[in-house]
């Protein structure tokens, strides 16, 4: 990554060389996350240019959040939002 110069108004190239390499999640082997990502979308792209906002939710997005195990997180996210917006508690 050395050289690059394409990142300087988000990330220090320090960090992005030397910081984030260590980091856990960096460690985290995604080859069978991204393998069954790359299906999902092999299996919707013709379909994705002709739906709506919640189609794509469902049937590309929640997929994706799924297999990465933050279904529970946009969930509960999605209602404390409607939370702060509605002043409803659901």
């Amino acid at each position: 990554m050395s050289g690059q110069t394409g990142n300087k108004p988000l990330f220090s190239q320090h960090y992005l060389e030397h910081r984030l390499p260590d980091s856990g999640e960096w460690q985290e082997d995604v080859s069978v996350a991204f393998s069954r990502l790359e299906s999902l979308y092999q299996q919707k792209k013709a379909i994705l240019p002709t739906l709506n906002e919640a189609q794509t939710e469902a049937e590309l997005i929640q997929p994706i959040l799924e297999i990465r195990f933050f279904s529970t997180l946009c969930d509960n996210f999605g209602l404390w939002n409607r939370e702060i917006l509605t002043g409803q508690d659901f």
